[in-house]
């Protein structure tokens, strides 16, 4: 999943057709308790 500041996202992953697993952590809070993401995908080989 690919996202911008407003909030859209795109499937990048069902433009190719193979299906994906998504994994995300949290990598740090600023000082106003906003929580830092991070993504990761492992797409299948065919």
């Amino acid at each position: 999943m690919r996202t911008n500041l407003t909030g859209a996202a795109q499937d990048p992953v069902a433009a190719v057709g193979r299906r994906a697993t998504m994994r995300t952590r949290s990598i740090g809070t600023d000082s106003r308790g906003v929580k830092g993401l991070s993504y990761e995908f492992e797409v299948q080989k065919e």
